[in-house]
């Protein structure tokens, strides 16, 4: 999934992110969008930019007045949206193997793991290197289904 789909994704009205202190959502600003507490920056730029590689820190540089803290949170919050069908190619779901949390192609890696490494500041290099069985494309997967499963849980569960 590229960076047109997943800003398309992240950008609906209802994301589920109502859930989650590090953001906030005002009709009169961004043109209602979800954006990083304190700022314009929609929510969406933290997934567009770690889709394309930039890591968490190079993240907070690139958009002042966001903080490590608040992307870690966004994160984090993506990770735990797990609850809807599987839509994704690089995405696994088992049972039998990490008792049916997502995982990457049926390896015993988590999509929570990558999103969790991301968060922490850990690079792609740095996680392919760890995890030497994934590929680049793993890494986009589960952010794209980290970003899908807010936006899935928004729709479905977010009123405001």
């Amino acid at each position: 999934m590229g960076p047109a789909a997943l800003r398309a994704m992240t950008t609906q009205t209802d994301l589920g992110w109502a859930g989650c202190s590090a953001v906030e959502r005002d009709p009169q600003r961004v043109s209602g969008a979800w954006v990083f507490r304190g700022t314009r920056i929609p929510v969406a730029a933290l997934f567009e930019n770690l889709e394309d590689g930039v890591s968490l820190a190079e993240f907070v540089e690139l958009f002042p007045g966001v903080s490590l803290e608040q992307s870690r949170l966004d994160l984090k919050h993506a990770a735990c949206s797990y609850d809807q069908p599987m839509a994704f190619s690089r995405i696994s779901h088992d049972p039998a193997v990490m008792g049916g949390k997502p995982c990457i192609r049926g390896l015993r890696i988590t999509v929570g793991t990558i999103v969790g490494l991301i968060a922490s500041g850990s690079s792609r290099e740095r996680i392919l290197q760890a995890y030497p069985q994934l590929e680049p494309a793993d890494i986009d997967e589960a952010l794209a289904y980290a970003a899908w499963r807010v936006s899935a849980k928004g729709r479905t569960q977010d009123t405001t």
